[in-house]
């Protein structure tokens, strides 16, 4: 008797511990950046980002750190790769660039939802994964790609605020 009790109570109890654990695989997902990356995150450094190719020298930025980029009007900024969407008139845009040493997939988060275009070559690379939606830390976009080591510029466009927060972090 005692036994069946125990497995009964057992048995209406497991829906409650899935739902536990779906709830933290769930946060898992839905946050882009793990607990000991939230000091980078909020402590960003001022970045400008640059309107021609010719002026990438001036805008580097690193895996790792958190930028606040500052960007210009959209129609002042000449992209290497014309990205898949320009939003309306009242956007911000710009370029940077950064190295990668290791072949890997690498994350992009931001505190907004910009178009977000990696170019490499002169070819954009195609995005790995990407997350959008309830904000976490700040955080309201993620977009993962995979890159070989070399040289990269990142074309960000259709940003609504003249400022994005910024950081890429390796996932591998």
């Amino acid at each position: 008797m005692v036994f069946r009790r125990f497995l009964l109570s057992s048995l209406f109890a497991l829906p409650l511990i899935s739902a536990s654990v779906q709830a933290h695989d769930a946060n898992k997902i839905s946050c882009p950046i793990a607990s000991q990356e939230v000091f980078l995150w909020q402590s960003p450094v001022p970045q400008a980002a640059v309107q021609q190719d010719q002026l990438l020298n001036q805008a580097t930025i690193v895996v790792n750190k958190a930028y606040s980029i500052t960007l210009k009007p959209k129609d002042s900024v000449h992209f290497i790769v014309k990205p898949a969407r320009l939003a309306g008139n009242a956007s911000y845009a710009g370029m940077l660039q950064f190295n990668i040493a290791q072949k890997g997939i690498y994350r992009f988060v931001m505190d907004s939802k910009p178009w977000v275009e990696i170019v490499g070559n002169h070819k954009k690379t195609a995005m790995a994964h990407h997350q959008c939606g309830k904000q976490c830390n700040g955080i309201m976009k993620a977009i993962d790609f995979a890159l070989d080591p070399g040289q990269y510029i990142l074309e960000i466009s259709g940003n609504g605020e003249p400022t994005v927060k910024l950081m890429i972090k390796p996932v591998f």
